[in-house]
């Protein structure tokens, strides 16, 4: 099985003045062209093959408020519209920019048409965090005021007129004690999920505006987003038999599933009955080539390199009773579940990763796996980026089964998306989910910070990765798998 193309294609450096050295999360990838913001600008290039975008702006976009509003900024007072962070996505069936600022307003501008009237919305205070959903039609923004704002974007006729102006619009989730950055909505959208840097992530139900569940963690938070069960990549055995592992993540450390964060409904398993590793994507399952995945797993394990990878972390039965651990098969595919989770949720600090699993008609947080210290620490570097130590950018592509972490001091990480699923014996299904820390990049990255990462789709299983730094430094890599029988199973580890 040929692995994942993975190769730099551009590096130079843009004309960039102006950057705020505390924003991040201000480069962002639209079906036509990417957005970049500098200060009080969203500047808008066209795509280039060759040059990553073109040097010359296609447009220039500035923050749009209501006639007679009072503008004032609350970090930056010089320029209160300077914008925090930017992020496309969809509401309905229109491709949207949604713009945050310092001084609360909001912008929607429409991407098919920039010069159609933005819609503007006000938070009151600096705003951040941005989550959309879809087919519901809500925009939710976090601000400093340790709130969350949601708003209903619903069709008013058929010319698209939205209707921002309804009675108990917009709606308020309290409960944070400091800023939130990251906020994301569940497939369904019926929960709002929130990473605050009081270190909690807080799980709300959209209709109510209840506080469902709080995970307290022991760093801030800084990113959170849930991704479909189904863009883990199930193993099977012929794979795992070849898989090798790239340097430069042997620093990734993995923890199974925490016990302080089990649901007693949602026991876990070991793997000792299970006969049968299966892939159900289509439904079905299939046999696999052997019928002890013990073995299967084990043989994976088994490299020297990839046990690098993973902190083994052992449970006794004392330690608690929803654990059946055995420390022979001590791995990261150690604990099972019979739940089949539709999403899971990536819960992101300064330091690690978390993989989180989710019901959502009994919402908790279920730690399933963590990479700690996925990038080195900074305590002797003497400069700006010490102050840039988190990790605090996160793109998914579920088509490579694939994520990319970014800290803001500049580096990145690839991290694969893994489940395992077996049969047992008495023919229940149980299954495994795990992330997978693999390479860094790039080797040297400017010594400046990063301003954002995007990710466009060229083709099928073909991604474009643009990474852009304070500096001006614009580097673009791709990322390929070759086309096949989507029921095979790439390599994980590069």
């Amino acid at each position: 099985m040929e692995p994942l193309d993975f190769s730099m294609k551009v590096f130079r450096r843009i004309g960039l003045s102006g950057v705020k050295y505390w924003r991040c999360g201000l480069v962002s990838v639209s079906s036509k062209n990417i957005f970049v913001g500098v200060d009080d600008a969203i500047r808008v290039y066209e795509k280039s093959q060759f040059d990553g975008l073109a040097e010359n702006l296609f447009w220039e976009l500035k923050c749009q408020v209501e006639p007679n509003s009072v503008i004032s900024g609350e970090i930056d007072v010089m320029t209160p519209l300077s914008f925090n962070s930017i992020k496309v996505g969809y509401i309905g069936d229109e491709e949207v920019l949604v713009c945050c600022t310092d001084s609360g307003f909001v912008n929607v501008w429409f991407t098919e048409d920039l010069l159609r009237s933005p819609l503007i919305l006000n938070t009151g205070r600096s705003a951040w965090g941005i989550a959309m959903h879809t087919s519901k039609r809500l925009l939710a923004i976090s601000s400093n005021s340790h709130d969350i704002s949601m708003w209903n974007l619903g069709v008013a006729n058929p010319f698209k007129e939205w209707n921002t102006s309804s009675a108990g619009w917009p709606r308020r989730f309290y409960g944070h004690n400091d800023n939130i950055p990251s906020i994301c909505f569940n497939m369904n959208g019926t929960i709002l999920s929130s990473a605050g840097i009081d270190a909690t992530c807080r799980l709300w139900d959209v209709v109510s505006g209840t506080l469902l569940h709080v995970y307290m963690d022991s760093q801030r938070g800084w990113f959170v987003g849930f991704i479909d069960s189904l863009a883990f990549r199930i193993l099977k055995s012929a794979d795992l038999s070849k898989k090798k592992a790239k340097s430069g993540s042997n620093k990734a450390n993995i923890k199974s599933m925490n016990k302080n964060h089990t649901n007693q409904v949602d026991l876990l398993h070991s793997v000792d009955d299970c006969s049968d590793l299966n892939d159900e994507r289509d439904g079905s399952f299939y046999e696999s080539d052997t019928d002890d995945s013990l073995d299967i797993q084990n043989s994976f394990f088994s490299t020297l390199s990839v046990r690098k990878l993973f902190r083994e972390s052992r449970f006794s039965s004392s330690d608690c009773s929803d654990f059946f651990s055995s420390e022979k098969h001590d791995d990261f595919f150690t604990c099972y579940t019979s739940i089949n989770y539709k999403e899971l949720l990536f819960y992101v600090t300064e330091k690690n990763v978390k993989l989180c699993c989710i019901r959502e008609t009994l919402p908790m947080i279920q730690l399933s796996a963590e990479c700690r210290n996925i990038f080195d620490n900074n305590e002797d570097i003497d400069s700006i980026l010490r102050y840039m130590d988190r990790i605090n950018m996160v793109e998914f592509i579920p088509e490579l089964s694939l994520c990319i972490v970014a800290s803001q001091k500049g580096k990145a990480c690839l991290m694969h998306m893994a489940r395992s699923v077996v049969r047992r014996k008495n023919g229940s299904v149980l299954s495994s989910y795990t992330i997978i820390a693999d390479q860094q990049f790039p080797e040297d990255p400017p010594l400046c910070g990063l301003l954002g990462i995007g990710v466009e789709k060229v083709f099928l299983r073909f991604y474009k990765l643009y990474m852009l730094y304070y500096d001006g430094t614009l580097i673009v890599y791709e990322i390929k798998k070759p086309i096949f029988d989507m029921t095979d199973v790439d390599n994980l580890i590069l």
